[in-house]
């Protein structure tokens, strides 16, 4: 009793996120120590009212696919398992903090930070949390995607007023994520590629380019006797799918700078050879 008290006097608003933050607590159950449930009820349940009691949430099975909620004190153990202090409560006076937590089907997934006067909110009425276009593209912009390096022909020198091919490695990508507690589908795909030559130019292309015998993207270099460093710029694109929905645009673009590659431009002087013939 003396933890919960403690608890609900030291809470705090936290940024709300689209994808989970990384010191969320792991491996909590309802009624379990300092979380108590404070709050339950169903998504499309709105006869179902708050809880205030500190008894765990009924169990469900993980073949019940309907979506759980419950309110929680946003307080909790560090990783290390010993109690920590809560930041200051940053809500409105009078009013307290409480956290949304997915609790079916498991894992317990933490959701939406919210302030509230007199005590914690409907779940029905918050729940389920809308994913929508910002909060796809703001995980979108947070997935981890290569950064590409462009393959020059010839690689290490080159001539000038010659058609060096340049290119890169670039494939589509598929990435699963969890939002708000619900699954999302991103279809990652290359769409716009900048090469940059090294010697202040640089040119635009719809595709990766492909090596010799392909000519797809060319450049000739003006200028002899010099080391000019080479890069791909690539822009991604994407479309998503909502709980296996059909798919649909990101509304919005993610950038990636490849690596320099050295390149030295040379110049070629005729030569005679052979014997003579």
């Amino acid at each position: 009793m003396r933890s919960l008290c403690v608890l609900l006097m030291l809470t705090v608003v936290y940024p709300i996120t689209a994808v989970h933050a990384a010191d969320d607590p792991v491996g909590v159950t309802p009624g379990s120590g300092v979380y108590d449930v404070i709050g339950s009820g169903a998504a499309q349940s709105s006869d179902r009212g708050p809880s205030h009691g500190t008894q765990p949430a009924a169990h469900h099975s993980e073949a019940d696919s309907s979506p759980r909620y419950e309110y929680r004190n946003p307080c909790g153990p560090g990783l290390d398992g010993i109690q920590s202090m809560c930041p200051q409560n940053t809500c409105p006076p009078g009013e307290q903090n409480y956290r949304l937590w997915q609790v079916s089907p498991p894992p317990p997934t933490p959701l939406d930070f919210v302030c509230s006067g007199d005590g914690p909110p409907p779940v029905a009425a918050a729940a389920p949390p809308q994913v929508t276009d910002a909060t796809v593209l703001q995980a979108f912009r947070r997935v981890p995607l290569p950064s590409l390096r462009s393959h020059s022909q010839p690689a290490n020198k080159t001539l000038i007023n010659f058609d060096t091919i340049f290119f890169t490695d670039a494939q589509p990508l598929t990435r699963q994520l969890t939002l708000l507690g619900q699954r999302v589908r991103l279809e990652i795909t290359p769409s716009r590629f900048e090469w940059v030559h090294g010697d202040g130019t640089s040119d635009t292309t719809a595709t990766p380019g492909a090596p010799y015998p392909a000519k797809d993207i060319v450049h000739r270099y003006a200028d002899a006797h010099r080391t000019v460093a080479h890069r791909v710029v690539v822009t991604w694109s994407a479309e998503y799918s909502l709980n296996g929905g059909a798919l649909q645009p990101v509304n919005g673009t993610v950038t990636t700078t490849g690596p320099s590659t050295p390149l030295r431009v040379t110049e070629a002087s005729p030569a005679l050879s052979g014997s003579g013939h």
